[in-house]
């Protein structure tokens, strides 16, 4: 990790058996109150009453929906978000993910109870495996909560959080950044996002890490 930062390779000495449990038992509850919170205001925000709909990206660019690319939604949108738990292992490390991710969710949960952005998603006929994947993922996921996007800032926090460490090289972190890229443009090809949707989800991201370093790393010294 960078020197000085406050948290310090010393985190990932090995533990016993039962605080690694406890830590995948503190990530797993994080993702399903996380999970929770999101569908409840998903079933709320798609009330036609509330949502708000406009015109979609598609509308423009007929040929911009490619069904191919859900696969890299899906699962890069799962897999993003998890890899820095492989790297911030030790307890102060985990608080400081966590943290990060929470205070990124803090403003996009108000967002979507407040000003519930919705989508029309675009009808898909096919039966490619890309397609297969995408007709499950709009049967999963309610087409509100679009502004800010959480697919784009969790994939983003995931990006600096892995490339903050000292140790990834160059290529690593030009990797992490393409996959993160690319999964931020898969919202749009998808048909589940607006445009202003990435940069709301790049907002919150930005502010989520910033003001966790600023909480945990200034105020809360854990060298």
């Amino acid at each position: 990790m960078n020197q000085g930062d406050g948290i310090t390779k010393s985190d990932n000495v090995s533990d016993p058996v039962w605080h690694q449990l406890a830590r995948l038992g503190l990530i797993v509850v994080f993702f399903i109150l996380w999970w929770a919170i999101y569908g409840m205001l998903n079933e709320r925000g798609v009330e036609p009453s509330r949502m708000q709909v406009f015109s979609r990206p598609c509308d423009f660019f007929p040929n911009i929906i490619q069904p191919w690319t859900s696969v890299i939604y899906l699962f890069g949108g799962l897999l993003l978000p998890a890899a820095p738990f492989f790297s911030y292992r030790g307890w102060r490390q985990l608080g400081f993910v966590l943290t990060c991710y929470s205070l990124a969710s803090i403003p996009a949960f108000f967002c979507y109870w407040l000003w519930p952005v919705g989508i029309i998603r675009p009808k898909i006929s096919g039966h490619s495996f890309g397609q297969e994947v995408l007709r499950a993922i709009y049967s999963w996921d309610q087409p509100a909560n679009c502004f800010p996007s959480s697919h784009v800032f969790f994939a983003v926090l995931g990006a600096i959080l892995l490339t903050r460490q000292s140790s990834g090289s160059l290529t690593k972190n030009i990797a992490v950044w393409t996959f993160a890229v690319a999964i931020c443009i898969t919202t749009i090809t998808t048909g589940q996002h607006y445009f202003l949707d990435i940069a709301g989800g790049l907002m919150v991201a930005l502010c989520g890490y910033y003001v966790a370093s600023w909480i945990i790393l200034d105020y809360k010294p854990i060298r």
